[in-house]
């Protein structure tokens, strides 16, 4: 890899595939690795009475050669900061213009990187200085799914079946950097990790009809009214993924960020006050006659921070999105024309209770709605009506 980049000034650039700003090498394709996924499991089974079974059981997968992208053409370590706080003295020289040497070379004339008279300084100091962010694909990325799962089943007897799960679980990734300087990857919570899931459903036939418990022999007319009818349910509830913090100043203690959602109020989704709960600072200039004054300390530039090493974890077990709560109901009607043809009316609630799953949230200390949940991301209480031909 080094050799190829020691050509870009030459025609090699052209091989490069241009982004908005960096540039992501191509793999070669005899190193390449197909990812690899193992997966195990143990369980255990046993009917009870009254026709239940159930089911426990142990599900874990690895994952590894998974692809990540790693940039190889980041400010060197020793140039960034290592404070907690905006270092506006670090910024200020990192940023800071000086004279272009690049200026007036033949390759990559595209670039403004070799047409602007100035250049910040710390293009200068990366290992690669003609290129901006330079990303390459690597096979060397992993992750890691354990979980414990319990199922209940209640066979179809008397016209009634059952089930009911959960899923107490954890995912694991290593795919990303916290820093591009990192020599590894940041052991952080999967997009994708809920440790908890319940879900419950059944069906009901109704004890009317042909066949049934009651009004066992109907005429054709009264069997067309009474018998066929079911009642079905679908309930879900799950934990919200987790939220990736931003490169923003905070000083306080993770282990007390706690998610507060409210759907009555929509309002912040931090238990704790959002001046005092770390993401702010609190010093004198921040003050107004000596109590917090939150214009100020939204406008304070300090909370973005640049050219930092970073700390903590991009994710934390306790921030995390919206839980689903949703349930969904469904009354259906078989009505028998002959012994070919059946006709099945169906009508649907989704989303009974008319809960709202909240997303769109704003993780951005310096805008009036930081902290708040913006959007509504699943659909208010639906009906839905079905007439479907069975033969």
């Amino acid at each position: 890899m080094a050799t190829f980049i020691g050509q870009t000034l030459g025609g090699a650039v052209n091989l490069v595939q241009n982004t908005v700003n960096r540039r992501i090498l191509p793999l070669n394709i005899e190193s390449r690795k197909n990812p690899m996924m193992s997966r195990f499991e143990v369980s255990l089974q046993r009917e009870l009475p009254g026709r239940w079974v159930i089911d426990a059981a142990y599900i874990g997968s690895v994952g590894i050669d998974l692809t990540a992208l790693d940039n190889i053409n980041p400010i060197p370590r020793q140039y960034l900061s290592t404070d907690i706080g905006r270092d506006s003295a670090t910024v200020a020289r990192l940023e800071g213009n000086v004279t272009n040497p690049f200026r007036g070379l033949p390759a990559a004339t595209g670039s403004g990187l070799f047409t602007q008279q100035l250049v910040q300084r710390q293009q200068l100091l990366r290992p690669f200085p003609q290129f901006l962010d330079t990303f390459v694909v690597r096979n060397n990325g992993r992750n890691s799914f354990h979980s414990g799962q319990l199922r209940v089943e209640r066979r179809m007897s008397r016209g009634l079946t059952a089930a009911g799960s959960y899923v107490f679980s954890k995912q694991l990734d290593r795919i990303t950097k916290l820093n591009a300087v990192d020599s590894g990857y940041e052991r952080r919570l999967g997009d994708a990790d809920t440790p908890h899931r319940v879900t419950l459903s059944g069906l009901y036939e109704m004890p009317f009809g042909r066949g049934r418990k009651w009004l066992a022999h109907p005429g054709r007319l009264a069997d067309g009214i009474m018998g066929g009818w079911q009642v079905g349910y679908i309930y879900g509830f799950q934990v919200g993924n987790p939220l990736t913090l931003d490169n923003i100043f905070f000083d306080g203690d993770p282990g007390q960020l706690r998610m507060n959602i409210d759907g009555r109020t929509v309002d912040n989704v931090f238990a704790a006050d959002l001046r005092t709960s770390g993401f702010y600072y609190r010093d004198a200039s921040m003050q107004s006659n000596g109590v917090l004054d939150s214009n100020r300390q939204i406008r304070d530039p300090r909370i973005n921070l640049a050219h930092n090493l970073r700390s903590l974890s991009s994710r934390l077990p306790n921030l995390r999105g919206d839980t689903l709560n949703n349930i969904d109901v469904s009354l259906i009607k078989n009505t028998s024309i002959n012994e070919r043809f059946r006709l099945q009316l169906r009508a649907e609630i989704l989303n009974v209770t008319n809960h709202v799953f909240f997303g769109g949230l704003d993780f951005n200390p310096r805008n009036a709605s930081f902290g708040r949940l913006t959007e509504q991301v699943n659909l208010p209480r639906e009906w839905q009506l079905g007439l479907k031909l069975l033969f």
